[in-house]
């Protein structure tokens, strides 16, 4: 079984079937995620909300598909905060880092749907799934 990581904007286009195709690997890897996931999942469907893309209890079921999908959360900051710190400096956010390093530790790919975070550079292979239209 091989290790992903996968970020919020790759969970919330995941639950509203905006990917053009869900990879088939996402089956049987492990999935890992940083510990602000949950809240950044959270945070994005709220914007949908505001949007009014969605109401609020589709959205409260939408945080209920992701937080049902079999993922481990890497919880360690000691871990991950030196590194996210310094990529946050450079060129990314810091939630984004924190995904970066989080592939990085794992040895292992980044899946986002996130076009900046896929262009931005840093030294991890990210893989970006691509939205439907």
């Amino acid at each position: 079984m091989t290790d992903i990581v996968i970020d919020a904007s790759f969970a919330v286009d995941l639950v509203h079937n905006q990917l053009v195709a869900v990879p088939e690997a996402l089956v049987t890897a492990a999935i890992w995620v940083p510990v602000h996931f949950e809240i950044e999942c959270a945070a994005a469907l709220t914007n949908l909300v505001r949007r009014g893309v969605h109401d609020l209890d589709t959205a409260h079921a939408r945080l209920g598909e992701i937080r049902s999908l079999d993922y481990e959360v890497e919880r360690d900051l000691d871990l991950l905060m030196p590194g996210a710190l310094r990529l946050a400096a450079a060129n990314i956010t810091l939630y984004d880092a924190l995904y970066v390093v989080l592939a990085t530790e794992r040895l292992t790919h980044l899946w986002t749907t996130d076009r900046r975070l896929a262009t931005a550079g840093p030294s991890v292979v990210v893989d970006r799934i691509p939205e439907g239209t």
